[in-house]
């Protein structure tokens, strides 16, 4: 989980663009909770124009796995007593089968 730490949030996802990001507004609101891709430019400081901070040192955090699974346990836990993700980002996972 990335709350206020861009810097090391960027350095996680550089090596791990497969990997799967939870994008949630601070105070774990159960209502938004958009699971992208790794490499999706709404949530990579490396493929985004964002400005510095953008990405966990304003209104949202991020929680970062290769695991959906484990995503969804943690879901379970703030809130979406199902696992299920509040939506799915049709910029980077549309029709890629991501599990």
């Amino acid at each position: 989980m990335f709350d206020n730490d861009d810097s090391d949030y960027s350095s996680l996802l550089t090596p791990n663009f497969g990997g799967y990001v939870v994008n949630m507004r601070h105070g774990y609101s159960p209502s938004y909770m958009v699971l992208h891709r790794g490499s999706c430019a709404t949530v990579n400081p490396s493929t985004s124009s964002s400005d510095p901070g953008a990405f966990t040192e304003r209104d949202y955090l991020k929680v970062c796995s290769t695991d959906l699974e484990s995503l969804r346990s943690l879901l379970k836990a703030f809130g979406r007593p199902n696992g299920s993700f509040s939506a799915e980002s049709s910029k980077c996972l549309h029709n890629q089968g991501y599990g």
